[in-house]
């Protein structure tokens, strides 16, 4: 954050349907396919209110723990499908064989998908930016 740009080093990204800008809380309470979809330069922010933590006593620290259950895919090319966000990981997949038999998108995602993911990705977006890529 100590010296931002607004254009990557990098020309392509991962093209594809990713999750639209905004509260995405309820995607984060629960493991389940419903998850958030970022891509090159998204992040999310979060934060709790922790008013209600038990005091510690004189000399105690708090730690806290980020637990997260999802995937990471980039666009390496001994990545199998890498230059695109589909096909969508699940829970309970072979992830050895992602991207070899998958199977589409299940029905009762449809509406988390109508919801969410409603952001194209183009993979030529930072071509198109006002001041190109980084040299």
């Amino acid at each position: 954050y100590a010296d931002p740009s607004s254009t990557p080093p990098w020309q392509i990204g991962m093209r594809g349907w990713c999750t639209r800008y905004g509260d995405v809380g309820a995607l984060l309470t629960s493991a389940n396919n419903e998850y958030v979809i970022l891509n090159s330069g998204d992040e999310v922010t979060l934060s709790f209110d922790g008013t209600n933590l038990p005091l510690l006593p004189p000399g105690w620290v708090r730690e806290l723990f980020f637990y997260s259950v999802g995937w990471d895919k980039d666009m390496d090319h001994n990545i199998r499908a890498g230059e695109t966000v589909e096909p969508l990981p699940q829970l309970g997949m072979d992830d050895q064989a992602y991207g070899v038999n998958d199977a589409p998108t299940a029905p009762e995602l449809a509406p988390w998908n109508a919801e969410y993911n409603t952001r194209f990705v183009p993979s030529d977006r930072f071509l198109n930016e006002p001041n190109g890529p980084r040299p």
